[in-house]
C-alpha cells in the first residue's frame, strides 16, 4: 500500500503517503502535504520530517499543503489573540461582578443559554474534522476552520513564526492554554477585589468559581479532546502507528524518530486529563448536594455553585450530568481505531441525549428545549452524511454493527414481555413508588405538599402519583392502581371516605393487593357501619363507578379495610420538619405512628414570609408549596431564605417581603387579620398570592363584620376598621398572583412560583414606604393606577388581575373609611387561562 512498482528497479511512492529511502511507508494527513514521487523527496515545498508533518524553521504552513516563509506580520494573530483572550476574560468577569445571572430575566437566559448550547454545537463539529474520515472539499476547509474549537489553532496564530517548537513542546503548549486560562482569570479576579472590593476574598469567590466553572463547562469538549491527543493513533502500511495530529510521532514507542516525545506526551496526558474527569467528578458530588441545600436554603452553596444549575429546571438539575458525560464521550470517540466505530458511538451518544431532553425537558426556558433537541438532530444529520466518506475498507465494520443492532432489536420483545410478566408479580420495580389518593376539597394542598418532599427524599427513587400531574383519562386511572404502584397511600380526611373516584382507587387497590397505607389527617371522618350499610345513599355518584365492573360488595369490602388499617397520625400545627418526617416514615415503610415535629432552629435570618390562615389545614399547607417552590428557584436568588409563618411566631426584623396567601374565609379569621395588620405596621413589601379558587375579595359587609376588639393593638392602641381597611386595600394595590396547589400541575407550579419569586425580586420601595398610603394618596393615584394595572395585566396573562375599576374622583377626608372599602370592593376578579 502507497508504493508503485513500476519495475526496472524504480520505486515510486503514491500521493498521500510518505516514505524515506528505507521504503517504510507511512500514511500521511493530506496528499497536498506528500505529493508522491522518488522515496525521500515526497514532502511539499517547506515540508520535512515524517509524513511531512513539519515545516522548515523559520516557515509556516500556506495554501495547498505548502509552507511558506515568515513575514513581519505573522506575529500579530498570536498577540491579538493573547489580547483577545484576556479581554474577553474581563468582559466575562464583569457581567458576572455585576450580578451576572444571580437575576436573569426571560431573554438572559435565552441568550446565554444558547450561546452556550452554540459553542458546544460548533465543538462537535469540531470533532468531526478530527475522526478517521477523507472528506472532500469545501467540507474539508470547512471543518479544518472548525477545529479551531478544539484548540487546533498552531496554524491561525502562525505558532511557528514565534519559534522552533517539536510535537511535544506544541502539545504542552496547548495543555499551558488551559490552564494559562485559569491564571488570567485568577488574576482579573484578584485585581477587581483588590481595587474595589478592598480585598474581601472570601466574600467575593462564589463569582470566581461561577466565571471559572463557566468558562469549563462551556469548552469541556475542547478539554477533553486536547488531553487525549497523544492517545489517537492511526496505523500505517507499514504496520506502525503515528499520531493523528503530531503526524511525526511514532505512537507507544521509547526510541527512534519521535518514539520518545510520544510517551512523554503520555506522561502529560495522564496528568492533564485529570482535570476533566476531577470536573465531572465535582458536578455529580454538587448535583447529589443540590437538593438537599436548597431544602436547608444553604445560601452559600447556591451562590458558589447556582452557575451549574439556574439553566435548568428546579427538578432536572441533574441534566448537567447529562451534558457533561455526552461531552467527555464525544472527546473520547476520536480516540476509537476506524472511523466508521467513531461515526456510530457519536451517533449513540447524541442520540442518547436527545431522548433524554425529549421526555424530561430539562432547559428551564421552554425554547432551549426545542434549540437542543435541533443542534442534536443536526449533529445526527451531519454525522450520517458523513459516514458515506468513510473509506471502502471499514465496510466490515458496518456489517458488524449492523448484525448487532439488529439483534439488540429482535430481543427487545421477549425482554420486555419477560419484565411485564416479572413487573406484574413485583419482581421488579413498578412505575409509581407511591400513590396519592385523596379529597381536593380538603386535602388537595396537602398532597401537593407530601408529593414534594417525597420527591426530596433521597429514599424515594421512583415516580410519586398525584392526579393532578400524572393523571390522563380516568379509564387508565384504576388499571395504573392495580399494575404501575408499588404503595397506595390514602390521605385519610373528612371527605376522602365519601369521594367516588378515591372509592374506587381503594376498592382497586385492595382487590390486586398493593400495599396500603393510611394517613390520618386532622378531622378524619373513616367509614362506620351505617356508612358501609348505606354506601349507596352516602356516596354521590356512586353509580358512576359500577360502570367500571366494580362492585358495592367489593367496595364495602375495601372500605371496612381501610377503616380498621394502622394509622399515621398527622398533627393540626404540620410544619416543615414534620412534613420531611412524614416523608422519611413513608419511605422507610413505616406504617404506624405519629409524625414527629422537631424545632427546625435556623441561624440564617428570613429575608420572605408567607403568611397564611393557621386556622386552615390547607391553607398552612398552601404556604409550604409556595415556601418550597420558592426555595427551588433560590439559584435565580440565592440570598433569599423563605419561611412560612406558623401560629404564634413572631416576625423576624430582617423580613423585608411577605407573601400573603389569600385562602377563602382567611379574612374572617382574627389572626389571619392581625398577622397583615402587622405586617403593614411594619412597612413591608406585600404580594397576594390566591391560593384558592373559591377566594373572593372582601366586600365592605365582610370587613365590617370583623371584631375589631379581639385584634392586637397597635403601635396606636387598638385597632379600628379604618387600619383594616387600608391594610387590606394596600395588599390589593399589587396584581394578585393565582397559585392554587390543590388543582394545578407541577409544571404551572413551578413557573407560577419564579413569577412570584421574580415579583419579589424586583420590588422597588416606594418614596413614602411601600405599606404607608394615606387616604390622601388614593385619590390622586387612582386613575394612574387604573391605567397600569391594565398594562401589567395585559403583560402577565398567566396570573390573576385584580382590576381597579373607575370609581369615585373626589375623596374627602370625613369619610375616608367608607371610600377606602368601596374602593377596595369595586375590585373584580378576572381569571385569564
Amino acid at each position: 500500500e502507497g508504493i508503485d512498482c513500476p519495475g526496472k528497479g524504480e520505486v515510486y511512492v503514491q500521493p498521500g503517503y510518505f516514505s524515506a529511502e528505507q521504503l517504510s511507508v507511512f500514511r500521511c494527513s493530506t496528499a497536498e502535504n506528500c505529493r508522491g514521487g522518488v522515496p525521500g523527496h515526497t514532502c511539499a515545498e517547506g515540508r520535512e520530517g515524517l509524513a511531512c508533518a513539519s515545516c522548515i524553521d523559520g516557515y509556516v504552513p500556506g495554501d495547498r499543503g505548502v509552507c511558506v516563509p515568515c513575514r513581519g506580520g505573522d506575529r500579530v494573530p498570536f498577540v491579538f489573540a493573547v489580547f483577545g483572550v484576556v479581554g474577553v476574560c474581563v468582559l466575562l468577569y464583569a457581567v458576572f461582578e455585576r450580578g451576572g445571572f444571580s437575576e436573569p430575566s426571560h431573554g438572559v437566559l435565552l441568550a446565554g443559554i444558547s450561546g452556550g448550547l452554540l459553542v458546544s454545537l460548533l465543538q462537535q463539529m469540531s470533532i468531526l474534522g478530527v475522526l478517521s474520515i477523507e472528506y472532500a472539499e469545501p467540507l474539508k476547509s470547512f471543518l479544518s476552520v472548525m477545529r479551531i474549537f478544539a484548540f487546533d489553532v498552531e496554524g491561525v496564530l502562525r505558532i511557528g513564526c514565534i519559534g522552533s517548537f517539536g510535537a511535544f513542546a506544541r502539545f504542552c503548549i496547548k495543555v499551558c492554554m488551559i490552564l494559562a486560562a485559569l491564571v488570567v482569570v485568577a488574576a482579573i479576579h484578584a485585581a477587581f477585589v483588590l481595587v474595589r472590593h478592598r480585598g474581601r476574598f472570601k466574600e467575593r469567590k462564589p463569582v470566581l468559581l461561577a466565571i471559572v466553572g463557566t468558562l469549563a463547562m462551556m469548552f469541556y469538549i475542547s478539554i477533553t479532546l486536547t488531553t487525549l491527543r497523544p492517545l489517537q493513533c492511526i496505523e500505517n502500511p507499514n504496520g506502525m502507528w503515528t499520531n493523528i495530529l503530531y503526524e511525526d510521532v511514532i505512537c507507544w514507542s521509547w526510541g527512534g524518530s519521535g518514539g520518545g516525545a510520544h510517551m512523554s506526551m503520555i506522561i502529560v496526558s495522564a496528568f492533564a486529563v485529570t482535570l476533566p474527569i476531577s470536573m465531572l467528578v465535582k458536578v455529580a458530588l454538587l448535583a447529589r448536594r443540590y437538593p438537599s441545600a436548597v431544602r436547608r436554603g444553604d445560601s452559600e452553596f447556591l451562590r458558589s455553585y447556582g452557575f451549574l444549575f439556574f439553566r435548568f429546571r428546579p427538578h432536572a438539575h441533574w441534566y448537567i450530568l447529562v451534558v457533561m458525560c455526552r461531552s467527555l464521550f464525544v472527546g473520547i470517540v476520536p480516540l476509537v481505531p476506524g472511523a466508521i466505530m467513531q461515526v456510530f458511538l457519536f451517533l449513540v451518544a447524541l442520540q442518547v441525549t436527545l431522548l433524554t431532553a425529549i421526555h424530561f425537558k430539562p432547559w428551564r426556558v421552554p425554547a432551549l428545549n426545542w434549540m437542543d433537541v435541533g443542534f442534536g438532530c443536526i449533529m445526527v444529520l451531519c454525522l450520517m452524511l458523513a459516514s458515506f466518506s468513510v473509506r471502502q475498507e471499514d465496510s466490515q465494520d458496518i456489517s458488524w454493527i449492523v448484525i448487532v443492532v439488529m439483534m439488540v432489536a429482535a430481543l427487545s420483545l421477549p425482554v420486555v414481555l419477560t419484565h411485564a410478566v416479572l413487573k406484574r408479580f413485583g419482581a421488579v420495580s413498578k412505575l409509581f413508588q407511591f400513590f396519592l389518593c385523596h379529597s381536593k376539597v380538603d386535602a388537595g394542598a396537602f398532597a401537593r405538599w407530601l408529593k414534594i418532599e417525597l420527591k426530596a427524599n433521597n429514599g424515594v427513587k421512583h415516580e410519586v402519583f398525584l392526579d393532578a400531574d400524572n393523571l390522563e383519562s380516568l379509564d387508565s386511572l384504576l388499571l395504573c392502581v392495580a399494575v404501575d404502584v408499588e404503595t397506595f397511600v390514602l390521605l385519610g380526611s373528612n371527605t376522602a371516605f365519601f369521594r367516588p373516584w378515591c372509592i374506587a382507587e381503594m376498592t382497586t387497590a385492595h382487590a390486586h393487593k398493593v400495599e396500603c397505607v393510611l394517613i390520618a389527617l386532622p378531622g378524619i371522618r373513616a367509614p362506620d357501619e351505617f356508612m358501609l350499610e348505606h354506601l349507596e345513599t352516602m356516596v354521590p355518584d356512586i353509580e358512576l363507578l359500577l360502570d367500571t365492573g366494580l362492585r358495592v360488595e367489593t367496595m364495602r369490602e375495601a372500605l371496612g379495610e381501610f377503616a380498621g388499617k394502622p394509622r399515621i397520625l398527622v398533627p393540626e400545627n404540620i410544619d416543615s420538619v414534620g412534613a420531611e418526617s412524614l416523608a422519611d416514615m413513608l419511605a422507610r415503610r413505616v406504617r404506624r405512628g405519629v409524625v414527629e415535629m422537631v424545632e427546625a432552629k435556623s441561624d440564617v435570618a428570613p429575608d420572605t414570609i408567607v403568611v397564611s390562615d393557621t386556622d386552615s389545614f390547607e391553607a398552612k399547607a398552601a404556604a409550604a408549596v409556595i415556601q418550597r417552590l420558592l426555595i427551588s428557584q433560590a439559584t435565580n436568588n440565592v440570598g433569599e431564605v423563605v419561611q412560612v409563618l406558623q401560629a404564634g411566631m413572631e416576625i423576624a426584623e430582617s423580613v423585608e417581603k411577605a407573601v400573603i396567601a389569600c385562602s377563602s374565609g382567611c379574612f374572617s379569621q382574627i389572626a389571619f387579620v392581625g398577622r397583615l395588620l402587622e405586617v403593614s405596621d411594619r412597612g413591608i413589601y406585600v404580594l397576594p398570592v390566591i391560593v384558592d379558587a373559591d377566594f373572593r375579595i372582601p366586600a365592605r359587609d365582610a370587613l365590617e363584620d370583623i371584631d375589631t376588639s379581639a385584634l392586637p393593638h397597635g403601635p396606636n392602641g387598638p385597632r379600628s376598621l379604618r387600619e383594616v381597611s387600608l391594610a387590606v386595600f394596600t395588599l390589593f394595590r399589587e396584581i394578585a398572583v393565582f397559585f392554587v396547589p390543590k388543582s394545578a400541575t407541577e409544571a404551572v407550579l413551578v413557573a407560577t412560583a419564579a413569577r412570584i419569586d421574580h415579583r419579589l425580586t424586583k420590588w422597588r420601595t416606594r418614596q413614602t414606604g411601600q405599606q404607608s398610603y394615606a387616604i390622601s394618596d388614593i385619590s390622586s393615584k387612582a386613575d394612574s393606577r387604573q391605567d397600569l394595572q391594565e398594562e401589567e395585566v395585559a403583560a402577565q396573562p398567566t396570573e390573576v388581575a385584580i382590576v381597579l375599576p373607575q370609581v369615585m374622583s373626589v375623596w374627602r377626608e370625613s369619610n375616608a373609611d367608607a371610600s377606602a372599602l368601596e374602593f377596595l370592593s369595586a375590585y373584580s376578579l378576572r381569571t385569564e387561562e
